[in-house]
């Protein structure tokens, strides 16, 4: 029997439009309200994926930051697992020397080099998601950009903070070659999770913190055996979550080599895939 359903985000929960659908939204809630737990595991921080999630009533803990955040539905950090020092400082320089753009993320900042453009895109998108919902006919709060401003700072204010922990650095490019000398001079170290969620970004948390780690921990502190637990996702910083579940769906939209890691096939998040992922649960069809 299912007693618990983690899901990711991004290309899962989401339709293509950024939003939950009324399908989704509605299964969630009927999953909870027949006391299955409903766990978001993403690699968005704890105050971009509240804005997804918490606006559409939705309140429950969260695995952030693929596993280097756990924090509960007041927003509590429950565990966190920073990065080493001496990594941040050598995949720095590594990214300065090589010009490409990254962010780092602490637990109560997004540091990026260039702040104004980061607020731009989330302008764009919470102006994107507003439309979507009116098309859906799903009428919410509009979420406030203020609160997303407040959370971004400049690089330049960190030469007048003293050492402070940071869970994730993350950069984009199209260039393999920089994509693969990157990862050959950090994946060895033994010290670092390197991961992806979309063809051109790379992600990077402390070894401990991969998706499928901070759910194996938060299964067992809540008493949960595994083939109790059913994960879903799209891309491949999910499938550390499909290792560890006795029950994984990868999503239609998904990369085939992510949905040959699955054990089941989901609908593409075009087709409510989460919503039919439940709806099959609760019929008695999986678990």
């Amino acid at each position: 029997m299912i007693k618990i359903i983690a899901s990711d985000i991004d290309g899962t929960l989401l339709t293509p439009q950024g939003i939950i659908s009324p399908q989704t939204y509605r299964a969630i809630h009927q999953a909870i309200e027949h006391g299955i737990e409903f766990l978001p595991v993403t690699g968005r921080g704890y105050a971009a994926a509240r804005n997804i999630i918490g606006m559409q009533g939705i309140q429950v803990p969260m695995i952030n930051l693929n596993g280097a955040l756990v924090s509960s539905a007041q927003g509590q950090a429950l565990k966190q697992h920073p990065l080493p020092q001496d990594q941040v400082r050598a995949m720095r320089d590594f990214l300065d020397q090589a010009q490409l753009p990254y962010s780092l993320i602490s637990q109560e900042a997004y540091y990026t080099s260039d702040p104004a453009r980061y607020q731009q895109g989330i302008d764009r998108f919470l102006k994107e998601q507003a439309a979507s919902h009116r098309q859906a006919g799903i009428q919410l709060a509009s979420p406030d950009p203020g609160q997303a401003k407040a959370f971004i700072r400049d690089f330049g204010t960190l030469r007048d903070l003293p050492q402070q922990d940071f869970l994730k650095l993350i950069f984009f490019t199209d260039q393999e070659d920089l994509r693969q000398a990157f990862f050959d001079q950090f994946r060895g170290e033994g010290q670092l999770t390197i991961s992806s969620s979309g063809p051109n970004n790379v992600e990077i948390t402390q070894a401990k913190a991969s998706k499928g780690q901070a759910l194996t921990q938060y299964l067992e502190a809540a008493g949960y055996d595994k083939n109790e637990a059913l994960s879903i996702g799209d891309s491949y910083n999910d499938l550390s979550m499909f290792a560890v579940t006795g029950h994984s769906y990868a999503m239609g939209n998904a990369d085939p080599a992510v949905q040959r890691q699955a054990r089941g096939l989901a609908p593409s998040n075009r087709e409510d895939g989460v919503a039919w992922m439940i709806q099959q649960i609760l019929a008695g069809k999986i678990g």
